[in-house]
C-alpha cells in the first residue's frame, strides 16, 4: 500500500466515525470532489450524500456552523447545516458544479444571467444575517493598517516576479479611501470556487468560515475581480448599474464606483500574484485542471485576463491611474509557457 493510499484510508475512516457519531451512521462511501488534499469529502448514504467539512480550527467551524444556522432561519441561499462537532461540519450537498465551471461552460451571452443570479444571491444573503444580528457577533475585516499595507505591497510582489518594479502609490490616500466605514455582514471570500451553480439556475454560496463584517461592496469586488470571472464588459455594466447603488450603503454614487473600481483593482493583483508565485519559474497549469480541483488558475490565460481587465478600470479609479502603463509592461513580460 502506498503511503497515498494509507492517508486516504485513514481519512475515510476518520470521517466514518464522526459521521457515525454525528448522524448516527456510517456512509457507504466517500468521495473526494476537489481531489484528496480539499478540507470537504463527499459522504453517501445509499442515494443520498452529505458534505463534509474538516475546518482548521474548531474557532472556524464554529463561526460557520453559527452563521449557516441562522441563514437557515431565513432560507438563505446557503447549504443547509446538518451537524457541527468541534471542526467537523455536515452539510447539504448541492451538487458538484462550482460557479466558477458553470462561468466556464456559459456561452458568452449567458455570462450575465450567470453573474446576476450570484450577485443577487450574495445580497440575500447579507440581507438575512444583517436581519438576524450577525454583523453584532463576527468581527470587523481589513480595519486595520496592517491589512492595508498588505493590500497595497502586492503590486510590488508581482512587479519582482515579472521583473518590472512596481510603481509608487499615495498609499495613506488609498488606504483611507478603502477604509471600513458603517460594517456589515458579508461573506468576504465571494470568490465563484465558493459558490455552487444548480441544474435549475441558483447559485448556493459555500464555505463560510472566513466571513465577517465590512462595507456590503467587497462581496462585489471578490466575485467580480476573481480570474475565474470572465472579462466581459457588458455583464460588468449590467452588475454595476443593478447593484452599485444597493450595495453603497448611502454613498453617492461617483464615490460608490471610485471605490469599487479601486479595490478591484488591487484585489486582482492579490490574485494575479498569488497565479505567479504559484506558478514559480515552472509551466502554466492544466485548466481543465485548476476550474475541476477549484485551484489557483495559475494559466496563461487567467494571468491575461486579470491584466487586461485591471487596465480597463483604472481609469475608473481616482489614485490608481499611474498603474496603466505598468499594467502594459507586465503583459508584455508575461511568460508565454
Amino acid at each position: 500500500m502506498t503511503s497515498r493510499e494509507d492517508k486516504r484510508q485513514r481519512r475515510d475512516a476518520i470521517i466514518s466515525d464522526m459521521c457515525q457519531s454525528m448522524v448516527g451512521q456510517a456512509p457507504d462511501k466517500i468521495g473526494a470532489p476537489g481531489g484528496d488534499s480539499r478540507d470537504s469529502m463527499r459522504a453517501y448514504f445509499g442515494e443520498q450524500s452529505l458534505i463534509v467539512s474538516r475546518r482548521k480550527q474548531e474557532q472556524r467551524a464554529r463561526l460557520e456552523a453559527l452563521v449557516l444556522k441562522a441563514l437557515n432561519e431565513s432560507s438563505a441561499p446557503v447549504p443547509r447545516l446538518i451537524a457541527w462537532r468541534g471542526q467537523w461540519l455536515l452539510q447539504q450537498d448541492l451538487g458538484a458544479q462550482r460557479l466558477s465551471e458553470a462561468l466556464d461552460q456559459a456561452a458568452e451571452p449567458e455570462v450575465g444571467g450567470i453573474l446576476q443570479q450570484a450577485v443577487t444571491s450574495l445580497v440575500q444573503c447579507q440581507r438575512a444575517g444583517r436581519e438576524k444580528g450577525l454583523h453584532q457577533h463576527l468581527v470587523s475585516l481589513g480595519e486595520k493598517r496592517p491589512w492595508f499595507d498588505k493590500l497595497l505591497a502586492r503590486r510590488h510582489g508581482v512587479g519582482e516576479l515579472l521583473g518590472i518594479e512596481a510603481p509608487e502609490l499615495d498609499e495613506d490616500a488609498l488606504a483611507h479611501q478603502l477604509r471600513l466605514r458603517n460594517p456589515h455582514f458579508l461573506k468576504w471570500d465571494a470568490r465563484p470556487g465558493n459558490a455552487i451553480a444548480t441544474g435549475d439556475g441558483d447559485v448556493f454560496w459555500i464555505d463560510w468560515e472566513h466571513c465577517g463584517c465590512r462595507n456590503p461592496l467587497d462581496d462585489l469586488v471578490w466575485l467580480m475581480a476573481d480570474e475565474y470571472t470572465p472579462d466581459n464588459a457588458a455583464a460588468e455594466a449590467l452588475i454595476m448599474s443593478t447593484w452599485l447603488e444597493p450595495l453603497s450603503t448611502g454613498w453617492d454614487s461617483g464615490e460608490a464606483e471610485d471605490y469599487f473600481y479601486t479595490y478591484a483593482v488591487l484585489h486582482s493583483l492579490v490574485r494575479l500574484h498569488y497565479i505567479l508565485r504559484y506558478r514559480e519559474d515552472g509551466p502554466w497549469w492544466d485548466y481543465q485542471c485548476c476550474v475541476s480541483h477549484d485551484k489557483v488558475g495559475v494559466t496563461r490565460a487567467q494571468a491575461l485576463r486579470q491584466l487586461r481587465r485591471m487596465q480597463r478600470w483604472v481609469g475608473n479609479t481616482s489614485h490608481l491611474g499611474g498603474l496603466e502603463s505598468w499594467l502594459a509592461q507586465l503583459e508584455q513580460a508575461l511568460p508565454v509557457n
